[in-house]
């Protein structure tokens, strides 16, 4: 390091050593800075990327779920089908959390299958309901 009290240096080369040195400081802080909120971005776009296809699959499927465990007891075919239903959905839901397993389209016929199953199953449940209320 230069000695600022140096006799031989002149106040251009202290200037110019200075402003390399906050040149320096601010490149990183930047990057850094940049960097962070770069990572923060990209969080929350996956955040609501991931919330957005599945979150409605999950109230519902849940609220069903409750709903009748409440309501009214199935008979064992419709609840083994609910059961097996839970373990796929509970297998894929693990697999969307794992980071780079599917792409966004692999994830979006996934959810989509998983939806459409739900409905089925729904469709059942609710047949079940009725019929057992006009018995």
């Amino acid at each position: 390091m230069d000695d600022i009290f140096d006799d031989n240096g002149d106040d251009l080369t202290i200037a110019h050593h200075d402003a390399k040195i906050i040149q320096t400081t601010r490149f990183k802080d930047g990057f850094r800075e940049g960097w962070e909120s770069s990572e923060q971005d990209a969080f929350e776009s996956g955040f609501i990327r991931g919330y957005s296809l599945i979150s409605s699959l999950v109230y519902d499927y849940n609220y069903e779920k409750e709903r009748l465990r409440l309501e009214n007891p199935l008979n064992l075919l419709l609840r083994k089908e609910i059961q097996e239903f839970d373990n796929e959905f509970q297998s894929t839901i693990a697999q969307l959390k794992l980071p780079d397993e599917l792409n966004e389209e692999q994830q979006n016929e996934t959810i989509t299958r998983l939806r459409i199953q739900f409905d089925d199953i729904l469709l059942k449940i609710k047949f079940e309901l009725t019929s057992i209320k006009s018995v």
